[in-house]
């Protein structure tokens, strides 16, 4: 009788302890939509009193880096000069590539060699030369021995000279507008030093198509959690740490100042966003990363387990690189919570249900308050599927939603989420988070970097 009130304590306290912990999120999600609220009620007077003027946006370069992609680079060019922006200058960086990429450039751009000096000295390989287009003088390549993506975000940078900066990566299908929407911020505060938003997985890129596959669909369910509950809320809170290599814009000055992108990096992002901490405290500015809950682009969803598992593989060793290097950084308790300690309760509480349930059928003293216990455990097993659909409900304050039957499928997927892909996703976290850091490649040793956080920029 004693071992058997043990197990129950123990269940009851695991359990409970998982329905706390997912009551908590659900309060939440009303923050969130909240926050949502006021997004739009602001975006909505803006609009209507005539604050958002395009030509007061301040200029901006646009940064891409292309390697070995001869087959579809001028399309890609050509789409990156499809985006809204009234000030803007595009500076393409060919990353020592191997087949024809700069002559295909050069070809169909109307590409010629031009002198163009650096205006800062941002670690990177040698610049073997840099072309401007006829006929769109506001297109730049430039040629360098390869180096990596950080390596080459670094040369462009040192080209850069406009007041912000913004990366972009080739395989985002941006929306129209997105640099206009993630320029903003810049405008309302002052204290701005980098904005992102949301980086969604659809069929293919294509704006607003459900991916096809239950692994692209679960990918999906996972980034409007992260976009909609972590990163806007922490972003709120002053404590945003997230930010996207897919697309994300700077304030040139500090991303100068705090050394660029670190090759050596396990994630340069998450290494970036510490050292914008750092240079913040360093100097005594206040300092905001802003996360925007507006669409900014589309990419291509994963179709198989392996791409998903390399997708929690990258953001596990993204939030353990922020919690073991940031210890003194905004929300780092969070960071433990949310992908070891909230992966490690899920499946102690999963593994709990069946024993609960088989403890209550076989022993007769608690068949007298059996339906209490079916009761209790109905409520543990349901309450994550609700707090998905919470999740999914937010999307829909957002613009670029899915259409009905989209969203249908979606809900089916989040009602079974917890009971079937849950519990293996919490164990492929854990294994995740213990991973070793992978090995970058070696960084440039010419140039120098002229950053007050040195020991940590190299």
């Amino acid at each position: 009788m004693q071992a058997e009130t043990v197990a129950l304590i123990g269940i009851g306290s695991v359990l409970g302890l998982q329905s706390l912990v997912t009551a908590i999120d659900c309060l939440r999600c009303y923050r969130a939509t909240k926050v949502l609220q006021r997004h739009a009620w602001r975006l909505k007077s803006l609009r209507h009193i005539g604050l958002i003027d395009e030509s007061g946006l301040p200029p901006l370069t646009l940064v891409m880096v292309l390697r070995n992609q001869a087959s579809d680079a001028v399309a890609l060019v050509r789409q990156l000069m499809a985006l809204k922006y009234p000030k803007i200058e595009y500076l393409v960086v060919n990353d020592g590539s191997d087949d024809r990429t700069l002559f295909k450039l050069q070809e169909e751009l109307g590409l010629h060699p031009v002198p163009r000096f650096p205006v800062a000295e941002l670690s990177s390989r040698p610049v073997r030369g840099v072309y401007q287009s006829e006929d769109n003088p506001r297109l730049w390549v430039i040629d360098k021995e390869h180096g990596g993506l950080a390596d080459a975000l670094n040369a462009g940078l040192n080209f850069c000279q406009t007041p912000l900066a913004a990366v972009i990566s080739s395989r985002l299908q941006a929306v129209p507008d997105a640099l206009i929407q993630a320029t903003r911020p810049f405008l309302e505060q002052t204290h701005t030093w980098a904005v992102c938003g949301r980086i969604r997985p659809s069929a293919g890129g294509k704006a607003r198509a459900l991916a096809t596959s239950r692994w692209g669909r679960l990918q999906t369910l996972l980034f409007q959690r992260e976009d909609l509950l972590e990163s806007l809320l922490a972003s709120q809170a002053g404590r945003f740490a997230r930010l996207a290599p897919d697309l994300s814009v700077f304030r040139r000055a500090s991303l100068i100042e705090a050394g660029g992108f670190a090759p050596r990096s396990a994630d340069m992002m998450a290494d970036l966003a510490q050292r914008l901490y750092q240079l913040a405290a360093v100097e005594g500015d206040q300092m905001q990363l802003v996360f925007v809950p507006d669409t900014l682009g589309w990419i291509a969803a994963v179709d198989s387990k392996p791409g998903l598992q390399a997708q929690i593989n990258q953001e596990q060793a993204r939030a353990r690189l922020l919690y073991q290097s940031g210890r003194k950084l905004p929300g780092h308790g969070r960071l433990l919570l949310r992908h070891r300690l909230q992966p490690m309760l899920h499946l102690l509480s999963w593994l709990c249900l069946p024993f609960l349930l088989a403890l209550v059928l076989l022993r007769p003293s608690l068949w007298p308050n059996m339906w209490v216990w079916l009761w209790v455990w109905l409520m543990v097993a349901a309450t994550p599927s609700t707090l998905w659909q919470l999740i999914l409900m937010l999307g829909e304050r957002t613009d670029q939603r899915f259409d009905s039957d989209a969203l249908k499928s979606l809900q089916r997927q989040a009602w079974i989420l917890p009971l079937t892909r849950l519990p293996a996703l919490s164990l492929d976290q854990l294994k995740s988070w213990r991973l070793p850091q992978f090995a970058a490649p070696e960084p440039a040793k010419t140039s120098t970097i002229t950053s007050p956080l040195k020991s940590v920029a190299k």
